[in-house]
C-alpha cells in the first residue's frame, strides 16, 4: 500500500508561505520604519551639536569680553599683543573657560583696538562712525573687535560714561547665564538623542525576527519542497515523516505567534 505526503506536504508550504509573507512584511514594515527614526534622530542630533557649538562659542565669546572689561584700564594701555601676559597674571582663579581659548579672543581684540587706537592717536581729525571708530577700519573689525573697541574709546576717550561699561557688564552677565542655560539644555537633548540612537544600533525585535523568518523557510518551505513528491509503502516511515513535518510546522507556527506577542508588548 502507497502512503503519499505530497498533498500534506504542499498544503504545508502554501500556509508558511502565507505566514512569511505576512511576518517578512512585518519586518520590512518596521525595518523601514526604524530607518527613517533614524535618520530623522542622526538629523536632529546633528543640528543640536551645531547649536550646540555655536552657543558654546558665544559663551566663550562673552565671558572673554567680561573678562576684557573687567581689565579695560590695562587693556586699553597696551602696545603690543604679547603685552597681554601681565593682565593674566592672578586674573584666571575663577573664568571657567579654558585659559588657551581666552587668550585667542584677547589676542584677536587686542590687535583690533591697537589699530584703531593707533589710527584715532595719529589722525585725530578721521571722520568716526558712532562708536568711536574710524570709519576706514569698521570693515575690517568683526563683531567681537568692535564691541572690545566701543568700550576700550568710551574709557580712554570718554565717548560715554561709566554707567555705559557697567550695563555692558551686567547684560554680558545675563547674556552668559542665558548661555549657560540654553547649553545645558542642549546638552541634556543630545544626550538624550545619543542614546535614542544607541538603541538603533542593535535591534533585538528585529534581529530575532530575522532568525525566525530564516528557520521557518527551512523547516516549513525548503525542505517540504525537496520531499515533493512523497510516496512510501512503509508504514513507520510515512508516520515519522507525517508528524515530523507536523510538529515542525506547529513550532515554527508557535514561534512565529510568541514572536509578535513579545514584540508588540515590548517597550523597546
Amino acid at each position: 500500500m502507497q502512503y503519499d505526503l505530497t498533498t500534506l506536504l504542499t498544503t504545508i508550504v502554501g500556509c508558511t508561505s502565507t505566514i512569511i509573507a505576512i511576518l517578512g512584511g512585518f519586518i520590512s514594515s518596521k525595518i523601514i520604519q526604524i530607518n527613517t527614526e533614524h535618520i530623522e534622530i542622526k538629523n536632529n542630533l546633528e543640528s543640536i551639536q551645531k547649536e550646540l557649538e555655536f552657543k558654546r562659542e558665544k559663551r566663550r565669546e562673552k565671558i572673554s569680553m567680561e573678562f576684557i572689561n573687567s581689565k579695560i584700564d590695562d587693556f586699553i594701555d597696551i602696545e603690543e599683543e604679547n603685552d597681554l601676559n601681565y593682565i593674566y597674571q592672578n586674573s584666571l582663579e575663577w573664568w571657567i573657560i579654558d585659559y588657551d581659548e581666552l587668550r585667542l579672543f584677547c589676542e584677536k581684540a587686542s590687535k583690533g583696538w591697537i589699530l584703531v587706537r593707533n589710527a584715532r592717536d595719529a589722525n585725530p581729525g578721521e571722520p568716526l562712525n558712532k562708536d568711536g571708530i574710524p570709519e576706514y577700519l569698521v570693515q575690517g573689525l568683526d563683531k567681537f573687535q568692535t564691541e572690545v573697541c566701543k568700550n576700550g574709546i568710551a574709557k580712554k576717550y570718554g565717548n560715554g560714561s561709566s554707567d555705559d561699561l557697567e550695563n555692558n557688564t551686567k547684560k554680558l552677565e545675563k547674556e552668559i547665564e542665558d548661555l549657560e542655560e540654553s547649553i545645558k539644555y542642549f546638552e541634556f537633548q543630545e544626550e538624550q538623542l545619543e542614546l535614542k540612537k544607541k538603541s538603533f544600533i542593535q535591534f533585538p525585535g528585529i534581529q530575532s525576527g530575522l532568525i525566525i523568518f530564516g528557520i521557518f523557510s527551512i523547516i516549513s518551505i525548503i525542505i517540504p519542497l525537496t520531499l515533493i513528491p512523497f510516496s512510501t509503502t512503509d508504514f513507520q516511515i510515512y508516520t515519522r515523516a507525517r508528524y515530523g513535518i507536523i510538529m515542525g510546522f506547529i513550532f515554527c507556527l508557535f514561534s512565529v505567534f510568541i514572536y509578535f506577542a513579545a514584540f508588540l508588548n515590548s517597550k523597546e
